[in-house]
């Protein structure tokens, strides 16, 4: 389980290790929780949800108003949205894997490539 400082931490760490993020935003922070988004572009971004209380973690890139990847986590427990069919959810040994933010921007990274979506 990842802290808010940590995903902020990844989030920063990837503004100098992936050149289309240009800027984070911070929507809502607080000892334990927050809401952030890296943009790319308008309509292009990685948004972070985590609540520390709650054990509630939402990982996903969204593209034009709809999530095309994500991973969440509640309580401990896993699944994902893969690629290509992003509103089933996913609780296969792949799907339950949990992920820190920085695994889940290298995944990002692979989907934002395979789609030609930082041209």
């Amino acid at each position: 389980m990842q802290l808010v400082e940590d995903i902020l931490t990844d989030a920063r760490t990837a503004l100098s290790a992936y050149p289309y993020y240009v800027r984070l935003a911070e929507l809502s922070r607080g000892r334990h929780h927050c809401k952030i988004r890296l943009l790319i572009r308008e309509g292009l971004f990685v948004q972070a949800n985590r609540n520390v209380p709650a054990a509630l973690t939402n990982f996903a890139l969204i593209h034009a108003g709809q999530r095309l990847f994500g991973r969440d986590e509640y309580q401990g427990q896993w699944h994902c949205h893969f690629a290509g069919n992003p509103a089933h959810h996913d609780r296969s040994a792949a799907g339950q894997k949990a992920v820190t933010f920085a695994n889940f921007l290298a995944e990002v990274d692979v989907i934002l490539r395979s789609a030609n979506l930082l041209e």
